[in-house]
């Protein structure tokens, strides 16, 4: 697939101050400017952030109503409802304040929808849990700006609803007691882009103010909020950089019992990465309410006992496997059915109906379909009478709004621009997918087209480990502060090429002089050809591996250009066949 190499600009008077203020080499001066840093003071922030560089929470609106209203119940002794989605946010989310609040009540429950009995968000079924006992406050979080019927009716019967969101909102909005959801567009909080269960955090950051607590009496939750950040992939920038950075220091020195119990049933080790939680933790909590009960995750969570903890995490662990399985199964006859079209690779969404699918793995396979094929995927499946889809989509293409387009088709809609999801009628289903063909012809092509990002030109002989010191110093990374992508003209394979599993070469690499590197291109065997005959420009990332108790330098192969390249470029295309 042919791909866009582009060299992010950066300021050269800029980049040399940083090289003289720091002492730092010219490529992790450039790779600090891409990341927003062009001063030693921002520098000195952002290699240590600080817990008291937070935002003041009462800039979110409605956020002094909201503790105004929690002040209430706990003064009354009001019967309080946490209700949050089934996947990874929702349940750090509902972990969060369930731990925070028990300080303050006993009467606080908690409340996780069933996927297939309700599907997401707020349900009428939660409503009415919340009534039949006793609830006058609900707190819903993850879910809840769009959930109009949902809130009026909860209002009918006598119950006040409280929602800490991160959704996109509608032009109207529910009748919520407070609404606290930065994306509203009157909100002057400064960070739009916090996780769910990073709002919810900030309503416990507030009522710990608002109650003359102590700001770092707060750092055990963090743990929950680093979580939710890897796995909802939002930008580790800004805000989320302190709150993912004393997270994950949380994890790594202070783990929680049932954290504790599911990682010793993975084959991950400390210390955690974000990277490890998106695939070492979070599927195993997904797994919950994937396959069956969200609640089974919370109370691993909130288990303080190692026995009930290791119970709850070989049941999390059986989920997995299972999903796992019905993932693959799902994946491959996704795949047959897409490919079976000859015009496939014309065709620019991927628009995929199969009754039987395992709704539970819908967006993995979601997810998956768009690696890939770099492009965006709605698949989906029956459930109680309706079609139910999951759509993810590539980093340029905003697929909430293309498929907002058909609002009216839908019983329940909602996501973000890389993800939505919603149900509905099946007679629907051909009119959605002439819409969405309809919406993606207003895409330009270099939207479809795979970008690559290219943070620096690297040779293979700077790659020392002073060099590798420094790029530690750039984590966490994740989106908004990525692994760096470099690239190396005049590369040569220094030895065989290996085939590995799934398509993927090992191999080692060198340029004139420099000392060999093992390079690994997953799902890259189409490149031995060119990279056997000839010298070639490598684009790549620096991976780091631990293997019998002994760390592994990687190059890790994103692509490869043949022949010679601007020094200078602003835009190079690589055809290739991934």
């Amino acid at each position: 697939m042919k791909k866009q190499w582009k060299y992010r600009p950066v300021d050269t008077p800029v980049i040399n101050q940083l090289i003289a203020e720091l002492g730092v080499s010219a490529t992790i001066a450039k790779l600090l400017y891409l990341r927003g840093v062009q001063t030693k003071a921002q520098a000195e922030k952002f290699f240590n952030p600080s817990f008291d560089d937070l935002h003041d929470p009462s800039l979110l609106k409605d956020m002094n109503l909201a503790i105004k209203r929690l002040d209430q119940a706990l003064e009354n002794d009001e019967r309080i409802l946490l209700y949050g989605d089934y996947d990874v946010d929702g349940v750090t989310s509902v972990s969060l304040l369930y731990s925070f609040l028990k300080r303050f009540s006993q009467n606080v429950d908690f409340y996780i929808p069933d996927r297939y009995k309700e599907g997401y968000g707020l349900t009428l079924q939660g409503v009415d849990y919340a009534k039949q006992n006793n609830v006058k406050l609900l707190i819903a979080m993850d879910c809840g700006t769009t959930a109009h019927t949902q809130i009026q009716v909860a209002k009918e019967k006598g119950i006040d609803v409280i929602v800490l969101d991160h959704h996109l909102p509608e032009k109207t909005l529910p009748p919520t007691i407070a609404l606290v959801n930065p994306k509203q567009n009157d909100c002057p909080y400064p960070c739009k882009d916090l996780s769910g269960c990073g709002v919810t955090f900030k309503f416990a950051q507030a009522y710990a103010a608002h109650q003359g607590m102590p700001k770092r009496a707060l750092l055990p939750l963090l743990d929950f909020v680093v979580i939710s950040i890897a796995c909802d992939y939002v930008p580790i920038v800004g805000e989320n950089r302190i709150l993912a950075t004393f997270g994950l220091h949380q994890i790594n020195h202070n783990t929680r019992v049932g954290l504790k119990a599911l990682v010793a049933r993975t084959n991950y080790s400390y210390p955690f990465t974000i990277s490890d939680i998106v695939f070492g933790i979070g599927p195993y909590i997904n797994a919950a309410g994937r396959l069956s009960d969200g609640k089974e995750a919370v109370r691993l969570l909130l288990a303080e006992d190692w026995l009930v903890a290791s119970e709850y995490a070989n049941i999390l662990r059986k989920r997995n496997t299972q999903r796992r399985l019905f993932d693959r199964d799902n994946l491959n006859e996704a795949i047959k059915i897409w490919e079976s079209n000859e015009n496939h690779e014309q065709i620019p969404i991927i628009f995929l109906f199969q009754a039987n699918w395992h709704k539970g793995v819908l967006g993995i396979v979601a997810s998956r379909m768009v690696k890939h094929y770099h492009k965006p995927a709605i698949i989906m499946c029956e459930s109680n009478g309706e079609i139910v889809g999951s759509a993810r989509s590539t980093p340029t293409i905003d697929v909430h709004q293309i498929i907002q387009q058909s609002e009216h088709l839908f019983n329940s809609f909602g996501g973000h621009p890389s993800a939505a999801g919603f149900s509905m009628s099946p007679k629907y289903l051909e009119e959605l997918h002439t819409n969405l063909l309809s919406g993606m012809e207003k895409v330009s092509i270099a939207k479809q087209t795979p970008v690559l990002d290219i943070d620096a030109e690297l040779e293979l002989h700077e790659i020392t480990p002073k060099f590798i010191d420094d790029l530690h110093k750039l984590a966490p990374l994740g989106p908004g502060n990525p692994n760096p992508l470099f690239v190396c003209e005049d590369v040569e394979v220094a030895g065989p090429i290996r085939f590995i599993e799934k398509n993927s070469i090992r191999l080692m690499v060198r340029k004139d002089h420099s000392k060999p590197f093992q390079a690994i291109g997953f799902r890259k065997g189409d490149f031995i050809e060119q990279i056997n005959s000839q010298r070639f420009a490598l684009c790549f990332k620096i991976l780091e591996s631990v293997w019998k108790g002994k760390k592994q330098l990687q190059l890790q192969i994103k692509d490869i250009f043949e022949g010679d390249i601007s020094v200078e470029p602003t835009t190079i295309s690589s055809e290739t066949n991934e």
